[in-house]
């Protein structure tokens, strides 16, 4: 479960990521985040400029995935 203070973390986060951004946000490679997405475990959506997730669903990951 996220704790308050990184729920109001995440919230400082842009509404949308790209792949690169997320794994900064979360400190891996980008080679994970396509895992995750590519599993079903982190929702992504294509662009042309490539697969963007939306904070929300990086938050809904984080909360099923994280001791924060």
């Amino acid at each position: 479960m996220i704790s308050e203070l990184s729920k109001k973390a995440l919230k400082s986060i842009p509404a949308i990521l790209s792949i690169s951004d997320t794994a900064a946000t979360l400190k891996c490679s980008k080679a994970t985040i396509r895992r995750l997405i590519k599993r079903g475990q982190l929702k992504a959506f294509s662009t042309p400029e490539g697969w963007m997730i939306y904070r929300g669903d990086l938050i809904n990951y984080l909360s099923k995935h994280s001791n924060l």
